[in-house]
Formats: structure tokens, sequence, C-alpha cells
């Protein structure tokens, strides 16, 4: 008896197993299935190489998708290109050339010497070259091997005279692309960290880190932002010595054919090794990830994912698989800023071809399964939709499908065979249309019945329905079945609605919007155009200082106070006056029924007395008020918009006198609109003249070597300039200066009809010596005359026009100072420019700026860029981005009018910059307020301490200035110097000073 009970369970226990198994092979065979075919075509793709162009592809892309990053600074390359060679008529295997381009390398004081080029065997000039490099200290020579893996080696004397050997070995891939370095074979280093390794020698400071492996994966950098000059612009001297020294010079060859990079299709084997010491200084080499590591994790999120769809429905596979190959993307992306780069095509084809694979497989059982009922279902599949209902017009049976019960929230056996329980349930204001469609159908319009409706729903709520049917015929011609779908279009009647409330109605206070005021306004014009006695009005609200309290408590805190005010706001009106709201912070008020202005007056005081009492908003009391403009109807409005635009312009005069006021349109404002918008013409057309002018300079000849000269002869010939030191400056030197402009000094300037560019000094403040300038516009209007900035100014901000008008502002001013700087090479001047704000938080405005100092032939460190606190403040971390680029190409950065902004000063020291500017406001009262005195010492100590000089703006007294340098600041500029002049003044001021300054040379 135990025996067999024994038995009976060891069966029973084995059934169970079995049936385990079978139930699981059966769940999950097909996930098996896609996941092994998937593994298969990936290998497939590999071994074909495809799978590897499509990784070495996206690995390029992820480059190009980042950006080049920053080159370490203490690196720099000599090319020696062909037009080098040529100009300098050398062969590039010379020891000879080599040599002296060592020796004159000794004057800029190197750290390191890299030379990418071999001197295989003993030469007889290798005694020169050896020399050379026993003088310099730390030259590193470059080593290979031949096909017989034999090593091709230098003199001894080249060897022993190296401070170290690298070899110049790299393997590219199947794209060209080398993407490793190794970093020691047998037993040398790679040319790359054998520089680095003695450069650490020198700058004891800097530490090279291990890399983790044999092989170094490289952090490509972008070529056209490394520092690299031409050999014959070194040998000629023309590359100045503060930019080699110090640094790690890489001399290599450049004129063959080179290696593509991700970022260039054509480099040179140099700009390799350039990389690399970049890559170790800054440590920040590409770490490869283990491809077991990710297999093995790619293996398990697939088997996890595969697991766990088994249920689901395809489009929710679709759009897991989906999202696991961008989840891929963003992984590897995240990964490559942090310098860890991993497999990107591999796995996007593994999960794509995994899931794509399943799905297929799917179909393919799905359409198997179909096949089956095609027979019993023909007739359905017809109509077929969602819900399918079958009406037997000779018997008057009605058959819902199982379908069609459950999207109408009924059971199996709810609903009989009758057509009356369809119609019944049918919305009462929907049933007629619907009978009266069908009825048409069966008489024959219509090739088939389609007809939107409402249908009670189980839950007690009406649906939209939309019913699709056709008619099935007897020989006679006689309808005797109507087979049909059903489809709940409840979502797109909503989404229609939503549309609709959305293009008419704002969704944060339920008010009409700009295009549903419209709409109305236009009705109340159509009705008083038929009634002469109907008079409205309309009112045009702009909050004061939205803004401000939108940007200090928070978004959510300014959209509480717009659904608070727009409470308060119809609170004022009757229930048939329409108040809307047209924008961020504009309100609209169409008053249809007025019998004179003063309703419309009377109604906008009301508003002004319901917004003065305060709003109180998470424990903040808020206090708003508006500016209105009113708009009295008149028969010469036919259009909503003019009716709206003398609303806003009554609004805007409104604004401008305070706030808190209102304002009844006139037709002098519309005047006062002309007038503005014909100086935004003439300015936008003065703008175009001056570009066209600047683009017909681009394609003139420069200047000449022989008019140089002739220009520098006739300056020697200058006569009456001043033999007093100009130490002391004054009012009086303007007036020296407006003499007529010597012929001999003709500067091409940058005059054209309208705008020009003046130009006032900055005087150092111990020697009176002009150092510099800064480019003020003026606009000489045909009509009005001469304009100051302070009259276009701002509304060139307000329409765009400061962009347009920024760029020809630098344009003109860098090409000026190119050209005093073939007249006076001598003097060392700096041109500053305004940037404004719209020009600084534009893209690309680095490559602007650089494009434009090589189209002007002005090298960046006689340019200096003025930057105002707001600007600089606004978004912190992008703003440091983009002055550090600026200040690498070598540009100088100042903050103006310093002191009358916001700033926070824990922030200055993260700023490159080179210069704080004083604002007049402080200077102006420096001699009678303490306060003042203390502010611009305070000033002046913050400067120094972060090592930046100081310019003093508006000095307009000798004992300003006094006061001025005895506090240590550097330079100033004002009305007691000089006035701003125009060019011809400018030049005559360059050649007095260039005068006195060779005169004082001479008599040392």
């Amino acid at each position: 008896m135990r025996f067999s009970l024994k038995r009976q369970q060891v069966s029973n226990f084995g059934f169970q197993i079995h049936h385990q198994v079978h139930q699981w092979f059966g769940t999950y065979w097909q996930q098996g299935l896609a996941l092994t075919l998937a593994t298969l075509m990936v290998l497939m793709l590999w071994q074909v190489g495809v799978g590897q162009l499509l990784e070495h592809w996206s690995y390029n892309a992820l480059f190009q998708w980042r950006g080049a990053l920053p080159w370490n600074q203490s690196i720099a390359i000599i090319e020696i290109d062909e037009a080098s060679l040529q100009q300098l008529n050398v062969s590039p295997w010379s020891r000879q050339l080599y040599a002296a381009l060592i020796n004159r390398l000794a004057v800029s004081e190197p750290a390191v010497i890299a030379l990418d080029v071999l001197f295989p065997g003993v030469d007889a000039e290798d005694a020169e070259l050896a020399a050379a490099m026993t003088q310099q200290g730390r030259v590193v020579l470059a080593q290979a091997w031949d096909l017989n893996n034999q090593p091709i080696l230098s003199s001894p004397a080249l060897i022993q005279t190296a401070s170290a050997i690298g070899h110049i070995h790299y393997a590219a891939d199947a794209d060209g692309v080398t993407r490793f370095v190794t970093t020691e074979i047998a037993g040398t280093p790679t040319l790359g960290m054998a520089a680095a390794q003695v450069y650490t020698s020198y700058a004891t400071s800097v530490s090279l880190p291990k890399p983790p492996t044999r092989q170094i994966w490289l952090n490509w950098h972008s070529l056209q932002q490394a520092a690299h000059y031409p050999l014959a612009a070194v040998m000629a001297g023309e590359v100045p010595p503060q930019r080699l020294r110090n640094k790690i010079v890489l001399v290599g060859l450049t004129g063959k054919d080179g290696l593509p990079t991700p970022f260039q299709r054509l480099n040179h084997s140099v700009y390799l090794h350039a990389t690399l010491i970049s890559n170790l200084l800054q440590q920040n080499f590409l770490v490869y990830a283990s491809r077991l590591k990710t297999s093995g994790m790619l293996l398990i999120v697939n088997l996890v994912v595969l697991s766990g769809t088994v249920h689901w429905r395809w489009f929710y596979q679709l759009l897991l698989w989906s999202g696991l190959c961008g989840a891929w993307v963003g992984l590897s992306w995240i990964e490559f800023t942090a310098n860890i780069w991993l497999p990107v095509a591999t796995p996007i084809l593994w999960f794509g071809l995994t899931g794509i694979t399943l799905l297929i497989t799917k179909f393919l059982l799905t359409f198997q399964n179909l096949r089956r009922n095609e027979t019993r279902y023909a007739l359905m599949m017809q109509g077929f939709n969602e819900g399918v209902w079958d009406w037997d017009l000779k018997t008057n049976r009605f058959y819902f499908s199982p379908r069609w019960k459950q999207m109408m929230g009924y059971d199996p056996d709810e609903l009989g065979d009758r057509p009356q329980d369809w119609l019944d349930r049918v919305h009462p204001l929907d049933r007629p249309g619907l009978e009266s469609a069908i009825a048409a159908y069966l008489q024959g319009v219509g090739s088939h019945f389609e007809h939107e409706y409402r249908l009670l729903h189980g839950d007690g709520s009406y649906h939209w329905m939309q019913s699709r049917a056709l008619a099935v015929y007897n020989p006679e011609g006689i309808a005797e079945r109507l087979v049909g779908s059903q489809t709940d279009i409840t979502a797109q009647k909503q989404a229609e609605e939503e549309l609709w409330r959305s293009t008419f109605f704002d969704r944060l206070t339920n008010l009409p919007s700009w295009t549903g005021f419209v709409h109305d306004l236009q009705q109340t014009i159509n009705q008083s155009q038929q009634d002469s006695r109907l008079r409205f009005a309309i009112l045009w609200l702009d909050l004061d200082q939205f803004k401000l309290v939108n940007n200090s408590l928070g978004s959510s805190v300014g959209d509480r106070l717009l659904v608070a005010i727009a409470q308060r706001l119809q609170s004022v009106l009757s229930p048939t006056e329409v108040v809307a709201r047209l924008g961020e912070d504009e309100f609209a008020i169409l008053l249809k029924s007025i019998q004179d202005a003063n309703d419309a007056i009377q109604i906008a005081e009301q508003i002004q007395q319901v917004l003065a009492c305060p709003f109180s908003l998470d424990d903040h009391e808020v206090f708003v008020t508006a500016s209105i403009g009113i708009a009295l109807s008149a028969n010469h409005y036919h259009k909503p918009e003019h009716l709206l635009r003398d609303a806003g312009t009554a609004m805007y005069r409104a604004k401008a006198m305070g706030r808190a006021s209102y304002l009844v349109f006139d037709k002098s404002m519309r005047t006062g609109m002309l007038v503005k918008l014909r100086l935004e013409s003439d300015l936008r057309r003065a703008i175009a003249e001056g570009e066209r002018q600047s683009q017909a300079t681009l394609a003139v000849e420069p200047l000449s070597s022989d008019r140089n000269k002739q220009q520098a002869a006739e300056l020697k010939e200058l006569s009456g300039a001043p033999k007093a030191s100009e130490s002391k400056a004054s009012t009086s030197a303007t007036k020296d200066i407006a003499t007529p402009a010597d012929p001999s000094l003709s500067v091409t300037s940058e005059r054209y009809p309208e705008l020009e560019l003046y130009y006032q000094p900055i005087v150092r403040l111990s020697t009176g010596q002009v150092t510099g300038f800064e480019a003020l516009v003026r606009w000489q209007h045909a009509e009005q005359g001469l304009l100051f900035p302070s009259r276009f100014i701002s509304m060139a901000e307000e329409t765009g026009l400061i962009i347009p008008l920024s760029w020809w502002v630098l344009r003109t001013a860098c090409r000026q100072m190119s050209q005093w700087r073939r007249l006076f090479p001598e003097m060392a001047l700096v041109m500053s420019v305004n940037l404004s704000s719209k020009q600084f938080s534009m893209a690309g405005l680095t490559e602007k700026i650089q494009q434009i100092l090589q189209e002007t032939d002005l090298e960046p460190t006689y340019l200096k860029l003025e930057l105002t606190e707001s600007m600089v403040m606004e978004n912190v971390a992008s703003v440091v981005d983009v002055l550090y680029q600026l200040r690498t190409l070598g540009i100088r950065l100042a903050i103006d009018d310093f002191g009358t902004g916001y700033s926070s000063l824990s922030y200055l020291p993260r700023f490159p910059l080179t210069t704080l500017k004083i604002d007049r406001s402080f200077v102006d009262r420096l001699d009678d307020c303490h306060g003042n005195l203390e502010i611009v010492r305070t000033i002046l100590a913050l400067a120094h301490n972060l090592r930046m000089d100081v310019v003093a703006e508006g000095v307009e007294t000798e004992s300003q200035a006094t006061r001025l340098r005895e506090m240590g600041c550097e330079y100033g500029q004002g009305f007691f110097f000089y006035k701003p002049l125009d060019v011809e003044a400018t030049t005559q001021l360059l050649a007095k000073q260039s005068m006195l300054t060779k005169q004082s040379t001479a008599d040392r």
C-alpha cells in the first residue's frame, strides 16, 4: 500500500514537471526563436563587415554630435607643408633644415620639441642637427619599423642627444580612421607619450595618467582649432615667440596625403600625436567599453524584456523595442560625453532585429489563425472596423458582435436581437438624422452608408460613434441585409472640441483668445454697419511689470495671478461684454454697447480700481497695475485689426506715461507711430546700404607694401606736429585735431551716405598717451541731420535691427583698426566695440567674430569687446563658455558701466575678463561725494586683485583725472581728453602722437 502510494506521488511529480516544461516552452518558444535568429543575423553582419562599418559610422557620428573638445593650450604644431618647402627650396628630409628650425625655435623657448620625421642611418648633416638638439636640450625623435619588423634607427649621434625616442606606428580601421595607438612597442613608447613624459620633467606640476590598457583610444580634436603654423612662417619669424613659449612643439609633414578623422577627411599624423598629448595632459582620452561585458549586459536586457513582454500587444512591444534602441543611443551619448565609448550600432541592431523578428513571428502566427476563420468571417469582414452588426431586413433581426457589446459596455447577453435595442440607445437629438440616413441609403442615395451619432454606453454616458455599412441586395435589387461596423470616435470628437477651444479660448483663464476675440469683434462691427446707432469700444490692457512678478515668484504664481486678474475683470463687466486674453500679460475688453467715450473711460477707471487691491498668492501680496488703450467705434473701421491696432497704439502711449494710465486713441497717435515706422524703415535702409558698401570694400585689394612705404615716408614729412609732451591731455587736444586732414594721411574710412563711426580715444592716465579707441555709431539722417544713438538704438533693439547694425559696427571698426595698424605699426592700439545682448545670445558668435577678423586682416589681440553686467549674468554657465572661446582667440573682454547693473561678485572670477570700465555716474561726482570715491576705490581694488585693468568713463575735469591716476586707475576716456572723432581727425591724432613718440625715442 505504501509502495503504491509512493509510486503514485512520483508519477504525479513527473507529470507536473513535464507539464511545466511544456507550458514554458509553449509560452516562450517565440521569444527564444526571435533572440536566436537576431543573434545569428548580427553575427553574420559582423562577419561580412557591415556591423563594423555601422559601428565606425556611429563612432564618427558621436564626435560630430558632441563637437570638438578644446585643445590643451600647451601644444603647438609646425606644419612642413608643400608651400613652405617650395618657398624655402629645401627637401623635407634635410637634417640641416631641422637644425635650422630648432635654432629658430630657441628664441621662443619651447618646453619640448617632438619631430614626427624619421632620420634613418648616418648623414653628413647629423653633427649640425645633433648640435642644435644639444643646444635645445629637450628634443624627442621618431622611430618606426620596416616591412621586416626591423627598427629604422637614426645615427648614434642623434640618438644620444635626443631626450627620448617615440614610435610613430598607428593602425587605421577599415574606414581609414585611426581610433587608438599602442602605448609601447618593443619597449619604445609612442611619440606623443614620449613627448608628454619629457614635458612633465620640464613642467613639474603636470602629471600624466596611467592608461588602463596598452591601447589609448583617441578623443579626437578638430584640426581647425589647433594652434598650427606653417614652417615658412616660423622660419621667417612671422610667428610671435610667445605663441610657442613653454609649449610642446610638434613638427611633422603635412604636404602629403593624410589620414581621416571623425571631423576631417584629410588630416596628418602629426595631429594624431598632438591629439594623444592633449588627451594625456587633459586626461580625457576615451575608455573603450569591454565587448564581453557589453554583450553580457545586452543579453541580460534582451532576456528580461522578452520574458516580461510575452503577453504584450504587438504595438506596445514595438514601442518598447524602439524605446530600448533610443535609450541605448541616449546612454551611449551620455557615456561618450564622459569619454567612455559604448558600442552603438551592434546593440541597436540586436534590439531592433530581436523585436522585428519577434513581431514577424507573431504576425505570421496571427495570419495563420485568421486564415483558418476566413470562410466563417468573410461577410462580416466586409464591414469590419470595430464592432460589427448585421441587420436582417426581411426578419427584422439585429445581430451585435461581442466586440460591439464590449465596446459599449454591455454584457454578452444584455442586448436582444431587435433593431430597437440599438435605435433606442441613440441620443434623442441624433436619432432622427440616423434613421433618415439609413432610409436614404436603402433608397439608393450614396454608394455606402456612413453616419456619426451619440450612443448610450453601459456606464450611462454617451459616446460618439461612426457607423459604416453595405447593403446586400437580392436579384430584384431589394435590400435584404445591412452589414456594417461601428467605431468609437469619442476621442476624435473630444480632440476636435479641444482644438476648437484651444483656437478660440485661452487654456489658462478660459477667456476668449485672440482668435475668439477677433471673431466676436468682427460680428460687432458687422452689427454696427447694419445699425448706425450702435456704438462700441475696445480696451487693450497691458499689465505693468508682470514679467518681474513672473520671474521673481515663478511661473506657477504668475499663472494664478493671470487667472485672478481675469476674474476681477469679469466682475467689472456685464455678461454681454467680452473680456479676452490676447497674450502673456495682455487682455482686451469689448464693450458692445456704449453711449459715448465716457462709458469706456468709466470702465477703465473701474478696472484700475479693482486691480489696485493686492493679490494674495502663496503668502505673497502682489500689486499689479495696467496700462489701458481705448479705441472707439467709427464708420471707417471695417476690420478688427484696425481697431486693435489703434487700441494698441493708445496702450503703448499710456504705458509711456507711467503705470496705471489710460488713453483714448486719436489720430495724432497714429501719426507718431508712422514717424517711428518711417525712422525704422530709414534705419533698415541705412544698414543695408552700409552692408553693401562693406561687401564692396571687401572686394577691393588691400593696401600694397609699396603704398605702406609711401604713407610711412609721408608721415615723416608731416609738419606742424606739437613738440611738447602730451602726457597732460586737455580739451584743447580735440581742437588741434579738428584741423583739415593731411592728404598724406588718406585712410579708407568706412563712411557711407548715412551711417558713420566715431572713435573716442582711451588715454593712459600716467602718460596721457592714446592707447585705443571706443567705436561709437552716428547716423547722418538725410532729413533729420546727425542722430545720436539715443535716438535710434532702443528702436533698433525692439525691431531686431540691432543685430545687423552691431555686425556692421564691428566689421567697420575692425577694418579701420587694421588700416591704422598698417599706418602706425609702432603704436599698440586696441579697438573697443560694444556687443548688444541679442548679438551676444546668437549661436555661432565666436565663429562670426573670427570670420570678421579674418576678413579685415586684424589680429584678435587688437580687439576688445565690451559687455554689460546684465548680459553676462543672464546664463552664467553658457556665458562662461562663450567668453573662454573668445579669449582663446586672443580677443580682450571688458565689462562696460561696471557697478550700475546687477552682478554677483562670486561669479566675476569665473569670467576671463581683461578690463572693468567704471561708469561715468561714479566719476562725475568723484570730487564731491565720498561714497562714490569709495566705490571707485573698491572697483579698482577688485579689478587689480583679479588681474584686470580699469578704464574710467566720462572724465571731464583735470581733478577727476588726477584723482583717478593717484588711485591707480590705468586708463580714462572723456571730454577732458578727447571728444569722439571721425576717421580723419583720429588719423591726424595718431600721426602727431607717432611723431612725438619717435622724437622722444630719438632724444633719449
